[in-house]
């Protein structure tokens, strides 16, 4: 059984419901779920009212009770998300992180490569934050990607500028790669 086969089994699951509870203790509850699904660290919550929300999970965080370590699931990176929570301390929902997800789910997975280029972001992604991390200014280098990725690619977003928004961050990926992996 896998980490999603394992949450459509939960009591919770069934009553139409998906609690994440996350390594710091805070509680987030789901309901009138229609259909979660997963993508590398990335859960897509589908309502009935056919809505839907991205949730990324983070290191200690469990979905109705389950580990996703447990399953394989790996949690250990995201670099835009390392660049809000840990140099901003922003919150794992701030403003800029809704705007990057909401940007993958709806544009990126819809371009010619976009779902190439999300695993292979996925695969790598970890890597390269566990290089940064090991380094003794990864604060510094975490700060940087706010300001010259997440913060540029946001406001090209909301100027509905999506083309040069992705490429801004092909471009930094390539960047990244060659430099910590």
């Amino acid at each position: 059984m896998d980490f999603m086969e394992k949450v459509y089994a939960t009591d919770l699951y069934n009553e139409g419901k998906l609690v994440i509870v996350r390594g710091n203790g805070k509680r987030i509850e789901y309901t009138k779920i229609e259909q979660v699904t997963r993508h590398g660290k990335s859960l897509t919550i589908s309502f009935l009212d056919g809505t839907s929300e991205s949730v990324d999970l983070s290191e200690g965080d469990r979905v109705n009770g389950i580990d996703p370590r447990e399953f394989g699931v790996n949690l250990d990176g995201c670099y835009l998300t390392s660049a809000c929570v840990k140099t901003k301390n922003l919150p794992d929902n701030c403003e800029e992180l809704t705007t990057l997800r909401n940007f993958r789910d709806t544009f990126v997975r819809t371009t010619k490569n976009g779902l190439a280029d999300l695993e292979h972001y996925y695969s790598t992604a970890p890597k390269i934050v566990r290089s940064i991390n090991r380094k003794s200014n990864s604060n510094e280098v975490f700060q940087n990607l706010y300001y010259t990725l997440v913060r540029p690619s946001v406001k090209l977003i909301h100027n509905n500028q999506y083309t040069e928004a992705y490429n801004l961050y092909k471009k930094i990926a390539v960047q990244l790669e060659k430099n910590y992996l």
